[in-house]
């Protein structure tokens, strides 16, 4: 009984800690996604201001 109960915590723990990685790394994703939409866009305004002038 006490077997089954530290597994079931180490479980719940294993999960939990999965849950905290995986959020970490989807926000880390939308940051990198930001930055890169941000940088194109910058290139992209730059392309198209020199094609103007």
């Amino acid at each position: 009984m006490i077997a089954l109960a530290i597994c079931a915590l180490l479980v719940a723990g294993a999960v939990l800690f999965a849950v905290a990685v995986l959020r970490i790394a989807w926000i880390g994703l939308l940051y990198a996604w930001r930055a890169f939409l941000h940088v194109a866009g910058a290139i992209v305004a730059r392309i198209a201001r020199r094609d103007i002038s």
